[in-house]
């Protein structure tokens, strides 16, 4: 559906094929960078906010999607290490469970 979406907004193409591939990084057939790196934000943001626990990452990220961004699951590990607490935070706003909403 969000591809729809973007194709209906006349979104670029870089960006309706991240929507499209995202969860299948290995079936795109172009923005091959930009749908790996929005895999791998998707997946490490599922892992913190619904699983809350970063290591399901492991499992989860497509091997295609390490080899084309060259990151790896440490970089990804020191990322959330850095920014994991305000992503929670901000999902908590926005769902109503937090004290500042």
């Amino acid at each position: 559906m969000g591809y729809e979406l973007a194709l209906h907004w006349q979104l670029p193409d870089s960006i309706s094929n991240a929507i499209r591939w995202h969860h299948s990084p290995e079936l795109a057939e172009e923005g091959l960078l930009e749908v790996a790196l929005i895999h791998i934000a998707a997946v490490m943001a599922d892992c913190m906010v619904w699983d809350d626990d970063i290591n399901c990452m492991a499992e989860r990220i497509s091997s295609h999607a390490w080899q084309i961004t060259g990151l790896d699951l440490t970089a990804c590990r020191e990322a959330e290490g850095e920014v994991g607490g305000e992503i929670r935070e901000l999902f908590g706003i926005l769902m109503g469970h937090s004290s500042n909403a």
